[in-house]
């Protein structure tokens, strides 16, 4: 059964109707500051001992050493009941993967020895997504680090089964591991909306840490849905909801564009060689598979960046729908 175009098109305006919604009642809690509750005190990295997971083990040597965070290293293997599944001839190599998971799980607790951090070992087996996302959630990690296969159009189909369920239901921020860190310039991206707030704060505090360059940027999106405030006076709307000390304003540089979000942020990045690039990202709940279908709002634009940019992105969590945040 075809629908007709225009009931297609009527749809299609409800769904953004109800994005710009969402996004508009946020926006108007309040002008919270962004220096609200944000810190990434317990860490998680994932390692599989590939090439993207050195760059994971890196990033979070230099987070949790300029954080002091406690840092949980996560290898997964193969769960027996799985590989029997599968094949019941590859069970012979299962303990060949065990081993091989430990010896992983040893290289990188040296290499995060090596760079001052006493991180915590954990070897499970099982799903390596489904059991980074239940590490996440069973050690209260604040923030989940991750490698990835790359960045661009075709990166957005090989961004990783672990990287993307961090992403969508880890309750913790997420880092995906590109550049090496730490980073010399960060961009900062705001839309003025609580996650957005949090994120400008988890970048000021690695700015501080690492003494980097870092510029706030805003992106005002068309078409314009409602009667949202734009252009410049909304720009300096955003940076007073920001409510920055004067010592970190004369820090930062600041720049308002036009465009779709997504687009614009990497295209910056590349642009300007930045190397972070700190995003926020709306919190768990069903809300979410409606959000995304608009780049309007932060959940789906944190996405497209995550999976397209050349830098590091690191997408600052807000908080749980439906659980009480630090703000709440």
């Amino acid at each position: 059964m075809l629908v007709p175009h225009n009931e297609l098109m009527e749809v299609d305006r409800r769904i953004d109707r109800m994005t710009f919604d969402a996004w508009r009642n946020e926006t108007q809690l309040g002008a919270r500051p962004a220096t609200a509750a944000v810190a990434f005190r317990r860490i998680l990295v994932a390692t599989d001992g590939a090439p993207p997971s050195e760059a994971a083990l890196a990033w979070a040597a230099a987070v949790g050493g300029a954080l002091r965070a406690h840092v949980t290293v996560i290898t997964v293997t193969p769960q027996r009941g799985a590989l029997e599944a599968y094949d019941a001839a590859a069970l012979e190599y299962y303990p060949h993967e065990e081993q091989r998971g430990k010896e992983v799980l040893d290289d990188a607790v040296a290499r995060l020895a090596k760079a001052g951090i006493e991180p915590e070992p954990l070897l499970v087996s099982g799903n390596p997504a489904s059991e980074v996302v239940r590490a996440a959630a069973d050690g209260d990690a604040d923030l989940v680090i991750v490698g990835t296969h790359g960045y661009g159009p075709v990166a957005r189909l090989l961004l990783g089964s672990v990287a993307d369920a961090a992403m969508s239901r880890a309750p913790a921020s997420v880092l995906i591991a590109r550049s090496p860190p730490p980073s010399k310039r960060l961009l900062l991206t705001t839309d003025g909306s609580l996650a957005s707030r949090r994120a400008i704060a988890a970048g000021l505090l690695l700015r501080k840490a690492w003494d980097a360059q870092a510029k706030v940027l805003h992106v005002v999106s068309f078409p314009v849905l409602g009667e949202p405030e734009h252009g410049r006076a909304g720009y300096e709307r955003v940076l007073k909801g920001l409510d920055l000390a004067p010592s970190e304003e004369d820090k930062l540089a600041f720049d308002v564009q036009y465009g779709k979000p997504a687009e614009r942020i990497v295209e910056t990045a590349r642009r300007e060689g930045h190397d972070l690039i700190v995003v926020g990202h709306r919190g768990l709940g069903a809300v979410q598979a409606v959000l995304d279908r608009s780049e309007m709002v932060p959940g789906s634009v944190s996405k497209r960046v995550a999976h397209e940019a050349q830098a590091s992105v690191l997408l600052v969590r807000g908080p749980l729908e439906g659980a009480p945040g630090p703000e709440s």
